[in-house]
């Protein structure tokens, strides 16, 4: 079966001429068109203001943002061009979505069916490609295109040097973002294609898959290559400074020195991100010129360099730059102290999960100590890392500072899967309430105390580990929503993943309507049980709007589980039976200032429900996009189309997404 490559080209055309006009007034305009006529001359962000005007603006807007054309690329031993419908139901619908809204137009391809590849081996059909490169050159070409500027995003395995340079020759003066997700495994010549896109804010190259590297990539460059490297003085290089904001290089090879000698003419950039800086194990030594071993200064000179060369640095990656030295395979406290204390003003740092998974504890405490004052973004990111003791590297990762993470406010671990202990105090150790002098210690050395000291988070985006027994299913959803919705009042963007997702009532998914400033939500784990239409009604904005029906759903939810409002943990794994009694003190629950004691039970619902009828609070009032991924199975379709009809019936102010998914990791 030859080998198919779907391309996906998004643009919106935004001219109109006096001939398009004069043939509009020929005939009469109803309200859509004339919103359409009205709309296609705006740019993508006035597009965005205009969907927020009104219902009718928002379908007009988003019709004109979502424009396409689809583009089939095969292989050019490939004798039929088979479609691939990846882009309805993708397998992985946070990237691909990325990558297919809310740009002026990008290119992206994909193939489910590609296992590993060489650069020499791989070629697109030349008509094709060519077919793709004058629509650019069409659009590019245009006044308004260039006064503009257009945001480019590549999804395939592109050749450098015959695939990606030439297509910047076409499109380079107006680009001002340029995202290539693979890149063929080369060294990348930044000053030719910055040279090329004068105009360039944002720049990411990546190769995703450092493991396909064999001998022959491990050669020298030929001299063609060679020369276009290393040759600074090449018409496509310019020596003026660039205007470039953000650098993000993934699985890269690149020389230390070509990289200073860019940095060097970019003292506006605000975002280096190096990540699989060493894309082998063991590297040969036909590779040390390239990675500049042979020419480059020491590492702690490498990063003192970007440092003096880039004073405006933020945001800050070097996952595996630590390692640039093939024989340093140990992450140091010299190179962890000093590298932190060179960029004091860096508010996001991003680490790979590997990285803290190899940090030492001693080691992080300098990465989060005096030297991060300032940081307030702390991302971790790669490959589900479910390893033994990854939570507690985690866990002292965050409490190696306690005034850095009193400063956090964005949060996004997922890459780690946090226990469910974590969370609640009392699971860990299987007892009640500890005693109090006991208390301190026995916070400091838990996850859960880590996040309480992180008061101040406005996104938070964690997973929950391994698959629930069905009947703690619920008690662990309770626990974790009731943690967020204590914890975190400031919260505005919340990411819960867990393995088993409860909707009903008794599963705690209603006590995130705490969180009165949350604007974005999302969920994600296959929907356990059924899902029944009533599972939702707590999401409309009021309950009920007289005080009869007030009270009879009040009267009914408590009458309905008598024996459960007032249940308890205790029969969860690792929970002592001993329950805590009704006139016992409440400071052995109070952590932060915050009262833990109902947290993970039935009774917190109940709360929370006489808190909606009696007082009146309203769910969500900014709620601005709500998020559910479940699974793809036929019962769980079903119950996806009743929960989409739900939320869109009583939230339609609220962008509402359903994403069904074939697995979950």
């Amino acid at each position: 079966m030859p080998l198919v490559k779907k391309r996906l080209f998004r643009f919106r055309n935004t001219t109109a001429t006096p001939e398009d006009l004069r043939q509009h007034q020929a005939f009469p305009l109803h309200l859509p068109e004339l919103l359409e006529l009205m709309l296609s001359l705006l740019s993508d962000y006035q597009l965005q203001l205009a969907a927020q005007v009104c219902r009718q603006w928002r379908a007009v807007a988003v019709q004109l943002l979502d424009r396409k054309i689809d583009w089939t690329l095969a292989r050019a031993d490939g004798n039929e061009q088979d479609d691939i419908n990846w882009t309805r139901q993708p397998d992985t619908p946070e990237r691909w979505r990325q990558l297919t809204r809310g740009k002026q137009w990008r290119v992206c391809t994909r193939d489910d069916s590609i296992q590993s590849f060489t650069e020499h081996r791989y070629e697109f059909r030349p008509e094709s490609w060519n077919a793709l490169t004058g629509t650019l050159r069409e659009i590019t070409s245009s006044p308004s295109a260039q006064q503009r500027g257009m945001e480019l995003q590549l999804a395939c395995l592109l050749n450098l040097q015959t695939d990606l340079l030439p297509l910047l020759y076409i499109v380079g003066s107006s680009l001002v973002s340029l995202v290539v997700d693979q890149v063929a495994r080369r060294p990348v010549p930044l000053e030719t294609v910055l040279g090329l896109c004068p105009r360039l804010l944002h720049l990411s190259i990546a190769f995703s898959w450092p493991f396909l590297i064999n001998d022959d990539d491990s050669t020298l460059l030929d001299t063609e290559q060679e020369s276009l490297l290393s040759s600074p003085s090449s018409p496509h290089v310019q020596s003026s400074t660039f205007v470039l904001r953000s650098l993000v290089m993934s699985g890269i090879l690149l020389r230390k020195s070509a990289l200073l000698r860019v940095l060097r003419h970019c003292p506006a950039l605000q975002e280096l991100r190096l990540s699989r800086f060493e894309t082998v194990p063991a590297i040969p030594s036909s590779l040390r010129v390239i990675m500049g071993r042979a020419t480059a200064a020491s590492t702690m000179e490498f990063f003192e360099s970007i440092a003096e060369s880039c004073p405006q640095l933020q945001s800050l990656q070097f996952s595996k730059a630590f390692e640039m030295e093939p024989r340093n395979r140990a992450y140091t406290l010299e190179y962890h102290k000093r590298i932190a204390s060179l960029f004091p003003a860096a508010t996001q740092w991003t680490f790979q999960v590997n990285d803290i998974y190899g940090m030492l504890p001693f080691n992080q405490k300098h990465f989060l100590g005096r030297e991060h004052a300032n940081l307030t973004t702390l991302v971790i990111e790669g490959p589900l890392l479910e390893a033994k003791y990854a939570d507690d590297r985690l866990n002292s990762f965050l409490t190696c500072s306690s005034s850095s993470a009193h400063n956090l406010i964005h949060l996004r671990v997922t890459a780690v899967a946090i226990s469910i202990w974590w969370w609640d105090l009392e699971l860990r150790e299987g007892y009640t309430r500890p005693p109090s002098k006991q208390m301190e210690p026995f916070q400091n050395g838990f996850f859960c105390a880590a996040t309480w000291r992180c008061r101040s988070l406005k996104t938070l985006h964690v997973r929950l580990k391994g698959r629930d027994d069905v009947r703690f299913g619920r008690t662990s959803m309770r626990i974790m929503c009731g943690y967020a919705s204590r914890v975190f009042p400031e919260l505005e963007d919340l990411v819960l993943e867990k393995a088993h997702m409860h909707f009903e009532m008794d599963s705690g998914l209603c006590l995130l309507t705490r969180l009165g400033r949350l604007k974005r939500l999302t969920v994600v784990g296959l929907a356990y049980g059924k899902i029944g239409s009533g599972c939702l009604d707590w999401l409309a904005k009021d309950w009920a709007r007289t005080s009869r029906a007030k009270k009879q759903l009040l009267n009914e939810w408590r009458l309905s589980r008598p024996g459960q409002v007032e249940e308890t943990v205790a029969h969860a794994p690792f929970r002592s039976s001993e329950d805590p009694k009704p006139g016992d003190s409440v400071r052995d629950y109070m952590v932060d200032g915050i009262d833990m004691r109902h947290v993970g039970q039935v009774r917190d619902i109940f709360e929370v429900v006489k808190e909606r009828l009696v007082d009146g609070e309203m769910c969500w009032p900014r709620m601005e996009f709500l998020q559910l991924q479940i699974g793809n199975d036929g019962r769980q379709r079903r119950g996806g189309l009743v929960l989409e009809a739900k939320v869109r019936k009583m939230r339609p102010e609220i962008e509402f997404e359903l994403i069904r998914r074939a697995s979950f990791s």
